[in-house]
């Protein structure tokens, strides 16, 4: 049994369990698991998955106590066993997504010029990093969550950085007046980000869906009690590139649309982070009818500037 099966039994085995409140289930299949891919699998893993494994395992042998609910050290750990999975998970996927492709080139264009090939739409968009969650590349940034009890609401969520990016988790309802839930990553030095941002023509972002609503909006954030430009995008769940153009996105201030305003480079200089909302409304500030309320969970891997 190779690496990719062994991780996914364990999700298929430890998903169920935990969000049945088996938590300590879950980790106990999390970490044989992880034994069994460091017995067997060394060769396919990434060295810093192998890195990681190697050091929860012995985290795990030393707990004081292995039973526990959540934000329990088990809680915790299964997590942290969770996104070394999930990274590994991402290398193999994109693995056979490029011998995928090396395959329909080979089948469907046997005897093109390899020079004819590479000037294709897909090699004339470049990326420039804004931050991986997985491997802390790019901008420095700091997180929080912004729930809806602000204003009354019952929702809640919270953020887990790990080496398998940054899992946004929680549970989002419309009981007390509110519906929603935001993830903010705010950067000391914005600069940066508005002067990667007035070279590109959009974001792309790289989201892994596991649960709950795919209806979700990126957000361009001016600060605290500020306009925040939204544009609305679908999770997926192998975590493939979403790229929004600048056009779409919508000003608002507070929810609600703030007219035709584009984001003109003028605009850019007021943008001070980013973000993920979940929320019943659209940008424009109509009803999203594709909003569902309940535990959610979104895997946030990466988020790029793009051009061409």
């Amino acid at each position: 049994m190779g690496a990719e099966e062994i991780i996914k039994r364990a999700i298929s085995a430890g998903v169920p369990a935990y969000n049945a409140g088996q938590i300590s289930i879950c980790f106990q299949i999390y970490e044989a698991a992880a034994a069994q891919l460091l017995k067997r699998c060394r060769p396919e893993l990434l060295t810093d998955v192998e890195q990681d494994l190697e050091l929860m395992v012995l985290e795990a042998q030393s707990l004081p106590e292995r039973q526990g609910g959540r934000g329990s050290g088990v809680d915790q750990l299964a997590w942290s066993f969770r996104g070394a999975f999930d990274k590994q998970l991402g290398m193999v996927s994109a693995r056979k997504s490029c011998q995928d492709l090396e395959q329909l080139i080979s089948t469907t264009l046997s005897g093109v010029s390899v020079k004819r090939v590479a000037t294709t739409d897909l090699d004339s968009i470049s990326y420039n990093v804004i931050h991986d969650f997985r491997t802390g590349e790019g901008m420095p940034v700091c997180h929080s969550v912004v729930n809806d009890t602000v204003m009354g609401g019952r929702s809640d969520s919270q953020a887990r950085l790990s080496s398998g990016g940054a899992l946004f988790q929680g549970t989002v309802t419309t009981i007390g007046g509110g519906g929603f839930v935001s993830v903010r990553f705010d950067l000391p030095d914005p600069s940066s980000l508005v002067s990667m941002l007035r070279k590109c023509r959009g974001v792309a972002i790289k989201v892994q869906h596991f649960r709950g609503c795919k209806s979700w909006k990126f957000q361009l954030s001016e600060g605290y009690n500020a306009k925040v430009w939204q544009a609305p995008f679908t999770a997926t769940d192998d975590g493939e590139v979403i790229r929004i153009p600048r056009r779409e996105f919508v000003s608002t201030w507070r929810g609600r649309s703030q007219g035709n305003e584009k984001l003109t480079d003028e605009a850019l200089s007021s943008i001070r982070g980013f973000g993920f909302m979940l929320s019943f409304l659209n940008p424009d500030g109509s009803n999203n009818p594709h909003f569902v309320e309940g535990p959610f969970e979104m895997n946030i891997l990466r988020v790029e500037g793009y051009s061409g």
